[in-house]
């Protein structure tokens, strides 16, 4: 059973659905590799208009595979999770997220570089970095003390404190809100379908503008990629990590 299920939609749209169910979709370093793949090649085609990213079997992702982190002895080892985190702020195409259940770590992180969020009314949203041993990533050191305020921050980025699809969309996250996981899929489709009555080049350029104030960002996301490469080499986070995942 493919790990990554792709679906074309309206010849505009790629539909990318996360399926790992009995992992709750973590993301696994092969993961990593084909998203990436996805995300160059419809950055290359001029018929696709948006990705819409989802999870199968009731949550969104849990994150990053924990094994896979265990595992990790060098930089070389985190290639295919940094590749992902450096291309996907300067994703050119729309990018929509639909969710349900658990959105946690780069499961929360990547919502940043998403352009519509429609989330499940009880999602529940985690950044459980500090207790793993690491710092956050893709630039939510930057997003959610700039939405947020640092004092209301500081509890979801150090202390890793759940929260609400409320929570997610005050703090820049989430988009829309829904009472049903139907009534998500029901907005997700109308989208897609006004989205294939757009122009491609209008969408494309104006999301290209959208992405022309993120020189200092880039700078930032890299400054996190290293400092959690840091964390996640040192022994002290192995010796965590490997006790999460025995």
């Amino acid at each position: 059973m493919s790990e990554i299920i792709t679906e074309l939609l309206l010849d505009t749209v790629i539909k990318i659905t996360l399926n790992r169910p009995s992992k709750k979709n973590a993301i696994t370093q092969s993961m990593y590799q084909q998203l990436t793949q996805i995300l160059r090649e419809a950055n290359e085609n001029e018929k696709i208009r948006a990705v819409w990213l989802c999870g199968a079997g009731g949550d969104f992702t849990a994150g990053n595979d924990l094994s896979d982190f265990a595992k990790c002895r060098s930089a070389e080892d985190l290639d295919a999770v940094l590749s992902f985190l450096q291309f996907i702020p300067q994703f050119s195409k729309l990018l929509l997220v639909t969710l349900e259940g658990v959105a946690v770590g780069v499961g929360c992180t990547l919502l940043n570089f998403a352009d519509f969020v429609y989330a499940e009314t009880s999602s529940r949203f985690q950044l459980p970095f500090t207790s793993l041993g690491l710092c956050p990533e893709a630039g939510s050191t930057y997003f959610i003390p700039k939405n947020l305020g640092r004092p209301k921050a500081g509890p979801l980025l150090y202390l890793g404190q759940p929260f609400t699809s409320e929570v997610a969309k005050d703090v820049g996250l989430v988009t829309e809100i829904f009472s049903s996981k139907e009534n998500v899929e029901k907005a997700a489709s109308e989208l897609i379908a006004q989205l294939a009555t757009l122009p491609a080049k209008a969408l494309h350029l104006t999301k290209r503008c959208v992405l022309q104030d993120s020189a200092d960002l880039n700078s930032w996301i890299a400054f996190e990629c290293e400092s959690f490469l840091e964390l996640l080499l040192d022994k002290h986070t192995q010796t965590r990590l490997q006790a999460l995942v025995r």
